[in-house]
């Protein structure tokens, strides 16, 4: 149990707002998020609860941007990363049912240019395999969206780059998880509107919802966007993060956690936001036929839960409600880390009286990796400074060796290409991803590791040619 002083402590220093609930359930939060706070080593926290239509529970910690130590607030703004599916899943349901048009729709008829193929053959997905992640388009697929200015690489000629796209199975034969469906279904919905997403999104869902404060992200964040942060040995630094303006629909919507409260009372069926756009919510919260446990931008468990977590290079969100028990909650931190998720799972269970997984126990695969690649750096950069060493000293014994043969150069010189090759191709084989992706989502300790890999790589080589192949004042001496 934490003491009632230390929370009551915590709670001046962090920031923790809270409207009226039980002292001891308001307790075990506040200790919740700080223990979160400090143990994912996240920069800052935006949290909220709702229950019905009122918001039980709030709390902003630690800072939005650390050099300037501007604070955490309910306004400040977050990258919702995956999370901004639940956002263009909805306001695709809405302008279909605005036009007359249902999710059987294929693709193929809204965006006829879009040539997709399986086992060799034209393959056409509906809008519900787009939306429930049973289309086939492979997850692989991310990493080919452009990156960087605006104006080149919009939605649409994002989506273009991707063709042609061989489909990793038959339209609606299982799911796999891709966000390229959803920036597929990003530009379905500019094309239904006539308008750019953003603005489609704002018209469609964010006015008639009430959503003042989440927009599209920017390539240009305004100063009440929290900056980013990445985990590097050890602690997180602040880091630009280019935006893939052509993953917008799948990743890049920016919310408050005052709005996702508001957010959070739409999906529990509490905001006055007119019959048809309920009605579209409460679709929203339905599986579809291909039965994948994936709605319009929830994954929904056996219990009835809907959730989502979601990360971007340099923030991560957590959003789930229990539409039986009525409460929600949201997570929103500057930093990738699945942190968020353990502390958003941790609140639902405590506000629904259930006994939750102990504070700080999340296993985030960001921070093993970082252990990991923090190691090998450590241990690559004393393996080149004692293969120096060695090979200085052997140096100096130059006079009783003979240079190496040239077929040792060639064949020391082969080992050291291959050494590099084989530090390059290993992680993108792991994670599928080009090296120009894993720099931008990898802690940058992961590269300095692989660098110091090749570092020691070429200084164990030099050691053996610096001594140079036996000669005959060695053979006379060990005589």
């Amino acid at each position: 149990m934490t003491p009632p002083l230390l929370v009551l402590t915590l709670t001046a220093i962090l920031g923790v707002h809270s409207t009226p609930l039980d002292a001891a359930v308001r307790a075990r939060l506040d200790a919740t998020c700080a223990e979160e706070l400090r143990a994912g080593r996240l920069p800052g926290l935006a949290v909220v609860v709702v229950r019905g239509a009122e918001t039980v529970y709030e709390a902003t910690l630690g800072e939005a941007d650390r050099e300037h130590h501007v604070p955490v607030t309910e306004d400040t703004e977050f990258e919702l990363a995956s999370n901004s599916k639940a956002f263009t899943g909805l306001a695709l349901l809405a302008l279909l049912d605005a036009r007359h048009l249902t999710l059987d729709v294929p693709i193929s008829s809204v965006l006829p240019w879009l040539a997709l193929r399986f086992g060799g053959h034209p393959a056409t997905p509906t809008l519900a395999q787009l939306l429930h992640h049973a289309s086939g388009i492979p997850g692989s697929a991310l990493h080919r969206l452009g990156r960087g200015d605006e104006q080149q690489n919009e939605l649409e000629g994002s989506v273009r780059t991707l063709l042609p796209l061989e489909l990793d199975f038959a339209p609606g034969a299982r799911f796999e998880y891709s966000s390229v469906n959803y920036d597929v279904l990003g530009l379905v919905i500019e094309k239904l509107s006539g308008e750019p997403f953003a603005r489609a999104l704002d018209d469609v869902l964010l006015k008639p919802a009430g959503l003042s404060h989440t927009h599209v992200a920017s390539a240009h964040p305004g100063r009440s966007q929290a900056h980013g942060y990445k985990l590097a040995f050890g602690t997180v630094s602040a880091f630009e993060a280019s935006m893939a303006v052509g993953n917008v629909p799948a990743a890049y919507v920016v919310s408050t956690s005052r709005d996702l409260a508001r957010w959070l009372e739409l999906q529990l069926g509490e905001v006055p936001a007119g019959p048809a756009l309920q009605a579209a919510v409460r679709r929203s919260h339905e599986i579809g036929a291909e039965q994948t446990g994936y709605a319009a931008g929830w994954q929904v468990a056996s219990s009835g839960l809907l959730y989502h977590s979601g990360e971007n290079p340099t923030f991560s969100s957590f959003v789930s409600f229990d539409p039986q028990a009525r409460v929600g909650v949201a997570v929103l931190t500057n930093t990738r880390s699945e942190h968020s998720q353990a502390l958003g799972q941790q609140l639902l269970d405590t506000v629904r009286g259930r006994p939750p997984v102990a504070a700080g126990a999340a296993w985030d695969n960001n921070e093993v990796l970082d252990d990991v690649a923090s190691g090998l750096t450590g241990l690559c950069s004393l393996t080149s400074v004692l293969a120096v060493a060695f090979g200085v000293r052997r140096s100096r014994s130059a006079t009783l060796a003979e240079p190496r043969p040239g077929r040792h150069r060639a064949a020391a010189f082969a080992i050291f290409v291959l050494w590099i090759a084989l530090l390059l191709l290993i992680p993108v084989r792991l994670s599928g991803a080009p090296w120009s992706e894993i720099g931008l989502w990898a802690p940058p300790s992961v590269p300095t590791a692989v660098a110091s890999a090749a570092v020691s790589g070429g200084a164990l080589l030099w050691a053996w040619w610096s001594r140079g192949a036996p000669g005959p004042a060695d053979a006379e001496m060990r005589a």
